[in-house]
């Protein structure tokens, strides 16, 4: 599995598909990370729990 921000989806996607992984599970959160306040990034990651386990069960 993988997370990534918005920004660099595609970037994302392209790197699995090079090292042969196309159906690479990706977690997407919100950009930017860096310059962003900790309570902001700790309110991102808690939101993005469910999605993670659930990539993580598929």
């Amino acid at each position: 599995m993988v997370v990534t921000t918005e920004a660099f989806l595609e970037l994302t996607r392209e790197s699995a598909r090079t090292v042969g992984l196309p159906d690479a599970r990706i977690a997407v959160v919100p950009h930017p990370i860096g310059a962003t306040a900790e309570p902001v990034l700790l309110e991102r990651a808690e939101a993005a729990v469910d999605a993670l386990i659930e990539l993580y069960r598929a």
